[in-house]
């Protein structure tokens, strides 16, 4: 998980520990078990919580939107202007009216000459 920076991951285990140590269950379970399965308790709680692909990193840096993030975007947008429909996300509301209306006359180019 940290590319061999051994002294790196277990600073960062300390701070963990000192975290979890604020949960009654948790402290139970580090209380009751072995030095080994203290050391797996703590592995597996970072492993949930400090989850990051180079990937993801790469797109915050840059401010590239991520996919699941686009797509919501493109589905609000489809729902709004398409379907005129009323959205609300996150306490923003987004209306129909606020979008431009779609021309409904229809205009032939032959007419124009």
């Amino acid at each position: 998980m940290f590319g061999g920076h051994k002294k790196f991951y277990n600073h960062f285990k300390e701070k963990i520990h000192k975290l979890i140590i604020h949960n009654a269950d948790t402290i139970k379970d580090l209380c009751a078990a072995t030095e080994k399965n203290r050391i797996e308790i703590l592995d597996s709680c970072l492993h949930l919580s400090y989850r990051t692909t180079p990937t993801a990193a790469h797109q915050t840096i840059t401010g590239i939107m991520s996919l699941h993030l686009n797509a919501q975007q493109e589905a609000i947008f489809i729902n709004v202007t398409c379907l005129r429909k009323e959205i609300e996300f996150e306490g923003l509301s987004c209306q129909p009216r606020d979008y431009e209306e779609k021309n409904q006359e229809p205009n032939y180019p032959s007419i124009i000459i």
